[in-house]
């Protein structure tokens, strides 16, 4: 069966393309990315066929989730990094940018089955995900571990290291998969205790060692490095809403 996603802070589409890649049966039915340069790429990649065609909202702010309930599977963004990267004043909330209180409510809106998310890893290890986090559990989300992954590791010739965080809501059994899900696991292995409202390990403290977050030398996204684990068509709603572009 098809897994319906809309995609977050979209960009050029890199993330629907990788979604694809594990997810084959994965088809984007709406973008949400404000920047002029990278929507005219999303429209550009919809006309050649290399994304799913689809309507482009241009305000996340503005952006209202709730036609999409019962239409959508999967919630999936890179949520903007800057006040979180090594490379930035890392000003967190205080920066406008900290879009995350965004990004939860959509997924309150429309509570897809799925949630995935990318940034760099101090938004893990420098706890700027711990309020996310919290927030998907009260919606009734179980995370599952943090996955830390760089360009290198799948044979890029620079570093550039990023975070994965895939959520999954305890009330959707198989519905997707047609499986059953091996319980969550703590970062000792332990299984963590289910269902709405269950605290958030503390994932910033994560294979950490003891290290404050960005004690490794190096800066920028080149050094964010810490200490990481081992790399181990749906019906659309309306696109009549403000903000939305069509590409035909």
């Amino acid at each position: 069966m098809a897994v319906r996603a809309i995609s977050l802070f979209a960009g050029v589409g890199g993330l629907d393309l990788g979604v694809r890649l594990a997810l084959p049966q994965a088809r984007t039915i709406c973008y949400v990315e404000r920047e002029v340069y990278a929507a005219a790429v999303l429209a550009a990649r919809m006309e050649e066929g290399s994304l799913d065609l689809a309507p482009v909202a241009s305000d996340i702010e503005t952006f209202d989730a709730r036609p999409w309930r019962g239409k959508v599977d999967l919630v999936h963004g890179g949520i903007p990094c800057q006040p979180y990267s090594l490379a930035g004043e890392r000003k967190g909330d205080e920066d406008e940018r900290a879009l995350w209180p965004e990004f939860a409510r959509v997924v309150a809106e429309c509570r897809p089955s799925l949630v995935f998310i990318e940034n760099v890893p101090a938004f893990v290890m420098g706890g700027g995900f711990r309020p996310l986090g919290e927030e998907l559990c009260r919606l009734g989300y179980e995370l599952e571990d943090p996955f830390f992954l760089s360009a290198a590791d799948v044979g890029a010739p620079h570093i550039r290291e990023r975070v994965f965080i895939l959520a999954h809501h305890v009330a959707d059994p198989e519905r997707l998969f047609g499986r059953e899900r091996e319980p969550v696991r703590g970062p000792e292995g332990r299984v963590a205790s289910g269902g709405p409202g269950r605290d958030v390990a503390d994932a910033e403290d994560t294979d950490r060692g003891g290290r404050e977050p960005g004690e490794e030398a190096g800066t920028g996204e080149e050094g964010e490095r810490g200490r990481r684990p081992s790399v181990g068509s749906g019906e659309v709603a309306d696109a009549g809403q403000p903000g939305f572009r069509v590409t035909r």
